[in-house]
């Protein structure tokens, strides 16, 4: 994943290639935030002795790999309720959005916790995913990740039993987490030269 480019700043977001970055970047990140915010929280001082055994590492790279696709989802329908307003044209952006996550998700080989078959499907999942944004109105930034709340959860590196009562935490880390994100476009991002790399229909002027 692109988590460590997060540390290197952020570029401009001009064209298709730095749209991919930033989704690729903020889905990683949103991603490993949420499971390392909330061990650290969950083991407090014992947290630094359970980062380096062997079997939370296993466990780690499983749960990160598992909800990566799903962050892709997310960061893919945040762009698209920016740009929609500008573009005009739900179905088309959100096919055109889809082209670029499909893109960033084929940059990753099968990854080593997952099968050949587990990765297959889920690239066809994320294809259905992202066709289906246009068919309800645009979310506000803070909803958009609570549909997948429950799967983040179920993908925690920690015992069921043990983060039982947790779903609200980690349901409220995302919505937080994202809504950053949201700010981080409007902040890098140049919304003209995003929708005109795009390729997008004329925006109709009635």
């Amino acid at each position: 994943m692109g988590l460590l480019d997060w540390f290197r700043g952020s570029p401009p977001i001009v064209d298709r290639n730095s749209l991919a970055d930033f989704m690729d970047t903020r889905a990683a990140f949103l991603v490993q935030k949420g499971i390392f915010d909330y061990v650290r929280g969950r083991s407090g001082p014992y947290f630094s002795f359970i980062i380096n055994e062997a079997e939370f590492k296993a466990s780690l790279e499983e749960s990160r790999w598992k909800s990566y696709p799903h962050s892709l989802s997310v960061l893919t329908e945040l762009v698209h309720s920016i740009l929609v307003p500008r573009t005009g044209h739900p179905a088309a952006l959100a096919a055109a959005l889809c082209d670029v996550a499909l893109d960033v998700f084929d940059r990753y080989p099968v990854p080593v916790p997952l099968d050949a078959e587990y990765w297959a499907q889920a690239r066809k999942d994320l294809a259905v995913r992202c066709g289906q944004i246009a068919l309800h109105a645009p979310k506000t930034p803070q909803d958009i990740p609570v549909p997948f709340a429950k799967i983040f959860f179920d993908n925690m590196p920690i015992h069921e039993r043990l983060r039982e009562h947790d779903f609200d935490q980690i349901k409220n880390q995302l919505r937080v987490n994202v809504l950053s994100m949201h700010h981080d476009f409007l902040k890098y991002a140049d919304l003209a030269k995003v929708s005109a790399s795009l390729n997008l229909p004329a925006k109709s002027a009635v």
